[in-house]
């Protein structure tokens, strides 16, 4: 039985696919990357991947909200640009995803993918960043996520 089983089973039991964490983190949030929650312990990547994948579509199926937002406005789109999955990004616009939303710092899932801070490093996505401009993101939106990163460390913004 697979992990994508083991969700369609939960869902026809009655499990509630709009639940949140404490923060407002949706299940759908989870499978794109946020909170780590899709990271299966020394599985690799592409392990990884594709049990997001199932699983988001499995949750999206049953009427999960692609849209919804964490207390950080954090959207499944901008967790997928985070953790630099095309195939999520792909998935979310899909399903009507707002391409050009903004978390509470004004990034856009775009900006977000052209270099985020992850850890004690930035991290960028460029295959996410183009695949998010070629499905018609504004580019033009939001602060860049290493420069915003920066500017906050320098003034002591939290």
């Amino acid at each position: 039985m697979s992990s994508g089983d083991v969700l369609r089973a939960l869902l026809a039991a009655g499990a509630n696919q709009h639940v949140t964490t404490a923060d407002g983190t949706t299940p759908v949030m989870a499978a794109a990357g946020c909170g780590r929650a899709a990271h299966i312990k020394n599985a690799p990547r592409s392990f990884r991947q594709q049990v997001a994948e199932e699983a988001a579509k499995i949750l999206l199926e049953a009427g999960a909200d692609v849209n919804a937002r964490n207390e950080g406005d954090f959207t499944a789109l901008h967790c997928a640009a985070f953790t630099g999955s095309p195939e999520l990004v792909q998935i979310f616009v899909e399903h009507g995803a707002d391409i050009d939303a903004r978390d509470w710092r004004g990034r856009t899932a775009f900006r977000i993918a052209e270099g985020s801070k992850q850890s004690f490093h930035y991290q960028a996505w460029p295959q996410v960043a183009e695949l998010l401009r070629e499905l018609g993101a504004d580019t033009t939106l939001g602060i860049p996520g290493t420069i915003h990163e920066r500017l906050r460390g320098l003034v002591g913004v939290e």
